[in-house]
C-alpha cells in the first residue's frame, strides 16, 4: 500500500508490532526503529497506569488435544465445556465469583470487561453474574449499534458492572472508566493479549 507514497519521511506508529500472521511490520520501514518502548518500560516511567494482575487456577484442564485444532484453540470445544449445564462450567463460574470476592469485595465501584471466547459464551457469563446480582450484559457482534452505545452508558454510570464480549473491545476502543478485565478465555497471542490487557492501561 506505501507504493502509492512517496514521502520524505514516513513514520509509523503501532502498539503491537508483534503480529498474529507473523508478519513484519517493521519491514515496511527498512526496519529502522525511531523510538520504542515497551509496557514494563512504560509502567516504570509513570506514562501508562500501574495495575494488579492475578492468575488463577482454571478448573477446566484444556491441556488435552481435543481443544486444539490446526496449532490454536477450537474455540467451540472451549464454548462446550465453558457454557450449559456441564458441571465444569458451574464450576468454573462459581470460581470466577469467589475470586472477584476476594480480590475486589467492594463490588459497587466495579466497571469490568470480561473477554469471552465466543457470543455463546460472552451470553452464559452475563446471564450468571445477573443471577448471582451482579448487573451484566453481553456486548457482542450481534448486538446493534444503538443497544451497544446504550449498554456502554450503562457500564460508564455504574448501572452495569460487567460487559462480557469477545473481541470488540480488544482495540481501538478507550474507555477511561473500566477499572478491571477479566481474561475467561485463553490465547496463544501476545498482540491479543496485551491488546485486551490495554483496556485498564491508560495513559497517566
Amino acid at each position: 500500500m506505501f507504493d502509492h507514497f512517496d514521502p520524505k519521511i514516513l513514520l509509523g506508529l503501532t502498539a503491537t508490532p508483534e503480529r498474529m500472521d507473523g508478519g513484519n511490520v517493521a519491514a515496511d520501514f527498512h526496519n529502522r526503529f525511531a523510538a520504542e518502548i515497551r509496557l514494563p518500560e512504560a509502567l516504570e516511567e509513570k506514562l501508562l497506569c500501574p495495575f494488579h494482575y492475578f492468575g488463577v487456577a482454571d478448573p477446566v484442564d484444556i491441556s488435552e488435544d481435543h481443544f486444539w485444532r490446526n496449532g490454536r484453540y477450537d474455540d467451540r470445544a472451549l464454548e462446550n465445556v465453558y457454557t450449559g449445564d456441564d458441571i465444569l462450567a458451574k464450576l468454573r463460574v462459581d470460581t470466577v465469583l469467589r475470586t472477584l470476592d476476594r480480590y475486589e469485595p467492594t463490588r459497587e465501584t466495579i466497571k469490568g470487561v470480561g473477554f469471552c471466547v465466543t457470543i455463546k459464551h460472552a451470553r452464559f457469563m452475563a446471564d450468571a453474574f445477573n443471577h448471582h446480582g451482579i448487573a451484566s450484559a453481553a456486548y457482542v457482534s450481534d448486538v446493534d449499534r444503538n443497544r451497544c452505545d446504550s449498554l456502554l452508558a450503562d457500564l460508564k454510570s455504574g448501572r452495569l458492572a460487567f460487559l462480557f464480549t469477545v473481541d470488540k473491545f480488544s482495540e481501538g476502543v478507550d474507555v477511561p472508566e473500566i477499572n478491571m478485565v477479566l481474561f475467561l478465555r485463553p490465547t496463544q497471542s501476545l498482540t491479543v493479549f496485551l491488546q485486551q490487557l490495554g483496556r485498564v492501561c491508560y495513559p497517566v
